[in-house]
């Protein structure tokens, strides 16, 4: 098991959610549902 981290550089605001494993369809499914209620507001999303 590991954990997915969604960062708003400007405000420091931190989503994390497990992840059961490390492939990108897993990771895919955990970064929209984060990002899910938040959808009218997320415009961009840059990986680092």
């Amino acid at each position: 098991m590991t954990a997915d981290t969604v960062i708003e550089r400007r405000s420091q605001y931190v989503v994390i959610q497990s992840v059961e494993r490390r492939q990108a369809d897993a990771v895919t499914e955990a970064v929209v549902n984060q990002l899910g209620p938040l959808s009218p507001l997320v415009h961009t999303i840059t990986l680092s």
